[in-house]
């Protein structure tokens, strides 16, 4: 009785230090993946899905008016709808992204999309602890487990990512959540099913991998099922998960497109054709590294191993079988999904396995209670056993890992160049895109001119009506770029006063008249 009147103020407070971690490190956050520049964008900018105009001066507004929306613009959930077309992911997390901006229009902060993030990441920590307390009936252990998580490096580096996967980290949870409850038949099958396809329409609305988590989700709950002859289950189900399927692609088609016909389509279809089964196993060292603490995998996989076949043990004494078909449907879907997408992935990135981090963190907490329950009789030992070693786990990861996505070494352009908003500045590439990396900063500049090097400057304009002049260089081994800023210099009659290396592929050089 002592523990359960402790257990909400140990709740609150858990949550009061992961929002005060989330607000840590969300201050220290220096720079931009250019993908999260392209959250803004993508969601903010009407009818521009790229800031791809060049050739001509452009003043701030422009690349400003790509990132948050103007007193016109705001609301424009068509403009939105729009430049995912044009892209290659569904609308769902920019809408939602544009909604804040639209509050707050000709404002560009981090804080927008942080602050969506971390609202997901509260949302996704109770959700973790419901479905843990359903499957453990433990409120203590499913408190030390949803922490765990939520501290965890991957986790937070999913917070800092100004991306969709903390969005489609809940819809996948939430839907895991509700089918536990549906195969124990907790919850009633009307309001179920209409759950089921409510989250698989929301999920294909946020992003395309969420299907192949969907399709694994469903094939096991449908196995389950047969195996129990839930066969009006079975159909029931398969039904509504269809349901929610055709609902998305009929409310977002551009699905075919991009599935076929883009860049990102075509290399996903590609490495289905040419699955490598040998294929480096990346995706198990960010696991390692972000849910893990780095311990050798060899070590966990032996105590998993050691620890399963004690749960099993448990489970057989104690006829608790319904344990043991939860835990498959937690754990199977989830291990595939890694395993599926690391085979699939053109990129090998963690982000794309985030969603199923707090899923594979309750697998390991059910298998860590249980299987010390089948190995120690006394239940509050165990307890204390497994909420110590979460509890440790969190706080060493605290104390030794950062979380990826912070940029604390990224110098703003705009910190290296006095008064911006009164200088000129040539932005050139050898494509582009990569321009859209520094279009937080061109903002603050009163003239840009973003163009191809060349070495015959035949691109740039006749003369600079200012007393100096930044060129910003993204050069690459074609380049020869000592000679075309030489020739800059020469073009408008300057001298090259300073050189500033801003990152490893770009050189700041300013330009001053004779």
């Amino acid at each position: 009785m002592h523990a359960k009147r402790w257990f909400p103020i140990a709740f609150v407070g858990t949550i009061i230090i992961i929002v005060a971690t989330l607000f840590y490190y969300f201050n220290l956050k220096q720079g931009y993946h250019i993908d999260e520049l392209y959250t803004y964008g993508l969601s903010n900018s009407y009818y521009q899905p790229m800031p791809f105009d060049h050739n001509q001066w452009l003043d701030g507004s422009y690349y400003l008016n790509y990132l948050s929306p103007t007193i016109e613009t705001r609301f424009a959930y068509d403009s939105v709808y729009y430049n995912q077309v044009q892209d290659v992911h569904p609308p769902l997390y920019y809408f939602i992204v544009h909604t804040v901006s639209s509050i707050f229009p000709g404002v560009f902060t981090k804080w927008i999309g942080l602050s969506i993030n971390g609202v997901l990441h509260i949302l996704i920590f109770v959700l973790l602890y419901f479905l843990l307390k359903t499957i453990t009936k433990k409120p203590w252990i499913s408190l030390a487990g949803s922490a765990f998580w939520a501290l965890s490096v991957g986790a937070l580096s999913s917070a800092v990512f100004i991306r969709m996967y903390q969005l489609v980290t809940l819809w996948q949870l939430a839907l895991l959540y509700l089918l536990v409850n549906f195969l124990n038949k907790s919850v009633n099958i009307k309001w179920a099913l209409l759950g089921v396809a409510l989250l698989v329409y929301l999920g294909g609305l946020t992003h395309y991998y969420f299907y192949v988590y969907a399709f694994l989700l469903v094939a096991t709950v449908c196995l389950i099922f047969l195996f129990q002859k839930r066969f009006k289950d079975l159909f029931a189900y398969g039904m509504s998960a269809v349901a929610g399927v055709l609902a998305a692609f009929a409310t977002f088609p551009a699905v075919f497109t991009h599935l076929f016909d883009s860049n990102r389509g075509t290399e996903v279809l590609e490495n289905a054709e040419n699955l490598e089964l040998t294929r480096q196993n990346l995706f198990v060292v960010f696991i390692k590294h972000d849910l893990f603490l780095d311990i050798r995998l060899r070590y966990v996989l032996l105590f998993a191993i050691i620890l399963s076949a004690f749960l099993l043990i448990f489970i057989h004494k104690n006829k608790y079988h319904s344990l043991l078909t939860s835990l498959v449907l937690v754990a199977f879907p989830a291990v595939t999904y890694v395993f599926l997408v690391q085979q699939l992935s053109h990129y090998q990135t963690p982000r794309y396995i985030y969603s199923v981090y707090p899923i594979l963190v309750a697998s390991l907490v059910v298998i860590l209670y249980y299987g010390l329950r089948g190995l120690i009789r006394n239940q509050k030992i165990v307890t204390s056993c497994v909420m110590l070693l979460l509890a440790t786990g969190s706080i060493y990861s605290l104390m030794t890992t950062l979380p990826e996505y912070l940029f604390l070494y990224k110098p703003p352009l705009v910190s290296l160049v006095e008064d911006s908003q009164d200088q000129a500045i040539m932005v050139l590439g050898d494509e582009y895109w990569k321009v859209a990396r520094e279009v937080d900063d061109l903002a603050y500049f009163d003239q840009i001119y973003p163009s191809i090097i060349t070495n015959s400057l035949t691109n740039l304009p006749d003369t600079v009506d200012k007393e100096q002049l930044y060129v910003l260089m993204m050069p690459n081994e074609n380049n020869d770029v000592p000679k075309v800023i030489a020739n800059i210099a020469n073009k408008y009659q300057m001298t090259v006063v300073e050189e500033t290396l801003v990152e490893q592929d770009e050189i700041l050089y300013k330009l001053i008249h004779e």
